[in-house]
């Protein structure tokens, strides 16, 4: 019996180009760090308009160590939109912190702030927008609720390379912007 037939998640465009690339970086023996990822480090930032940036091995690891650096960790509660990869809330998880799901807008599947503000609590610390699919959250409105709230903003912008809002890249407007390359 056969496999039926699928549609796949990812299908990368590779050609001759990527492979003459590949192959200079194993040549040298930097296949993390080095010349290619401090050049890469540099363009991202510039393209983001940040004037930090770190690598992780992946984005929930880049998220939980954004929220470690934050100071976040167990008893405190980090609002999450319910629709997003698992790794948003495994991030919380991992620094011993509670993921607090909250719906989304049925319209721009982002997270809902007239949800999450019947789900603050007095250990709610931050909160994670999810910049989900190529779109935007409506940042205005998440920092002028994490103002109101004292809440420290991660962002998960692991979708949202050469998304902006308001003419502003996102990743930028909190206090911690994250991204992933997946493969």
């Amino acid at each position: 019996m056969s496999d039926p037939p699928s549609i796949p998640q990812v299908e990368p465009w590779l050609g001759e180009e990527e492979a003459i690339a590949a192959s200079k970086v194993i040549a040298t023996n930097w296949i993390s760090e080095g010349p290619n990822c401090a050049a890469f480090s540099e363009r991202l930032r510039d393209l983001i308009g940040t004037p930090y940036g770190v690598f992780a091995p992946n984005g929930t690891l880049a998220l939980a160590l954004a929220l470690m650096a934050l100071g976040l960790g167990p008893g405190d509660e980090v609002l999450i939109p319910d629709i997003t990869f698992i790794g948003s809330a495994n991030a919380a998880i991992m620094v011993g912190a509670t993921p607090i799901f909250v719906d989304v807008d049925s319209n721009t599947y982002q997270i809902s702030l007239s949800h999450a503000d019947a789900l603050i609590t007095p250990r709610t610390r931050a909160i994670m927008p999810v910049h989900l699919y190529g779109t935007a959250c409506d940042m205005e409105a998440v920092q002028a609720f994490a103002m109101r709230h004292a809440l420290k903003i991660v962002e998960d912008a692991a979708q949202g390379i050469g998304v902006f809002y308001r003419e502003r890249h996102v990743g930028s407007f909190g206090d911690a912007g994250c991204f992933s390359f997946f493969s």
